[in-house]
């Protein structure tokens, strides 16, 4: 690919990412709070779990393996989290917050 169509493209993750979220729930009509409690609680409390148990999991990895044997710095355990539970839009949205690794 020629640099010109890369320098376009590079800024595509970060806006498409917008663009599906934004457009979820066109369309949907939404149910009472009772129902979306009952139906949502228990997905919440498992997407909190994953996604608390990546962060432990990636910072104890990082803390214990990347930090001492590969002269990483300690917040690249948040990766882990970032590429798994965000999904790789995400991973792509914030690739600006890790470019001095």
């Amino acid at each position: 690919m020629t640099e010109e169509i890369m320098e376009v493209w590079s800024s595509l993750p970060g806006l498409m990412i917008n663009i599906v979220f934004a457009t979820l729930f066109i369309g949907t009509v939404l149910p009472g709070l009772k129902r979306i409690w009952n139906v949502g609680g228990p997905q919440l409390a498992f997407g909190w779990s994953l996604g608390w148990g990546q962060y432990v999991i990636g910072l104890l990895l990082a803390l214990l393996i990347l930090v001492p044997f590969y002269d990483m710095p300690p917040f690249v355990g948040a990766l882990i989290e970032i590429g798994f539970e965000g999904g790789h839009g995400t991973a792509a949205g914030l690739q600006e917050t890790f470019t001095d690794l």
